[in-house]
């Protein structure tokens, strides 16, 4: 496949993020903002976790073992051991949501971050990692090592389960998810994969 057509695929993709996204990085040096409101959003995500997971199910878990996600919904903490190569692999995963969370918000595609949500009569409470309240839709960045597999088949029903949540309890119709290869030691340029979809609840069609 030519690089023309590669990229002539892309952007049927996603219209909603890939055009807005390449021309903003067109006409960047790098990631800055000096938006107080972007600048307030990084400092609360960077700061040490202070909430009470407990009481809920969460969208990002839905698809582990049952009895596991009871334990964390009544607040038993398992056992826990240290490894530096697991933590590294954790950390750059939360860079990576960040430095795309910023981008997204400097660039106008989306309009918050982090956005709560949840559904009561299920139980279920989580993190959206970003919307657009003007255009109606949710944004959330995966990270895996199968990025071959997500490419030919789309995206992970794993990952699928848990945007489908946030759909239903955001009340939005439609989702774009952008998966990237996940890698701490490789220095081979990450790809990107999107996906779109609609409200299991509404009626609206979801084009690209």
């Amino acid at each position: 496949m030519s690089d023309l057509k590669k990229h002539i695929k892309i952007l049927k993709q996603n219209t909603q993020i890939t055009p807005k996204l390449l021309g903003y990085l067109n006409r960047t040096d790098g990631i800055h903002t000096d938006d107080p409101a972007i600048v307030q959003k990084v400092v609360e995500i960077l700061a040490p976790p202070t909430g009470d997971r407990s009481g809920h199910f969460h969208p990002s878990q839905l698809y582990q073992c049952p009895r596991k996600q009871v334990f964390e919904y009544y607040g038993m903490t398992g056992q826990s051991s240290y490894n530096p190569t697991l933590q590294n692999l954790f950390n750059d995963g939360h860079f990576r949501h960040l430095r795309w969370q910023i981008m997204l918000l400097n660039a106008g595609i989306i309009t918050d971050v982090e956005v709560k949500v949840e559904m009561p009569e299920y139980r279920l409470g989580g993190s959206m990692d970003g919307v657009n309240s003007d255009e109606g839709w949710v944004f959330e960045l995966k990270g895996t090592s199968q990025f071959a597999s997500v490419a030919a088949k789309g995206v992970m029903p794993a990952h699928k389960q848990q945007i489908q949540a946030y759909l239903l309890a955001s009340g939005y119709d439609r989702a774009s998810s952008s998966t990237k290869t996940r890698s701490v030691s490789s220095g081979k340029s990450t790809k990107c994969n999107a996906t779109r979809w609609s409200n299991p609840k509404s009626n609206r069609s979801c084009k690209n």
